[in-house]
């Protein structure tokens, strides 16, 4: 984590640069407890624990919505519009996740 020595003194200041509404990081002058580091480490294994099972539910979901038919027709003629809308979410899905549906 960073430490931000640059607003330790000056209280709550809001940041100044292009993602103004992220809060800032606040680390103690003599860093994390262990048992705050284990607490931490454990909220972030079940975030991504969730987020996992979010984006398997949202998958599915897709898969089984019917595609309307203007979408497939804006498609260019070059792609085979069945095998893109049926290869395409579990594809996408599966090389950047490693998960078989």
């Amino acid at each position: 984590m960073k430490k931000d020595s640059d607003e330790s003194g000056k209280g709550n200041m809001p940041r100044q640069d292009d993602k103004w509404w992220l809060p800032t990081v606040r680390v103690p002058p003599n860093g994390l407890s262990d048992a705050y580091r284990k607490w931490l480490q454990n909220q972030k294994e079940l975030v991504a624990q969730v987020l996992k099972a979010a984006m398997a539910i949202n998958a599915n979901i897709l898969m089984e919505m019917e595609v309307p038919e203007s979408y497939t027709e804006s498609l260019p003629k070059v792609i085979h519009k069945t095998s893109l809308l049926t290869a395409l979410p579990y594809s996408v899905y599966n090389s950047s996740n490693n998960i078989t549906l």
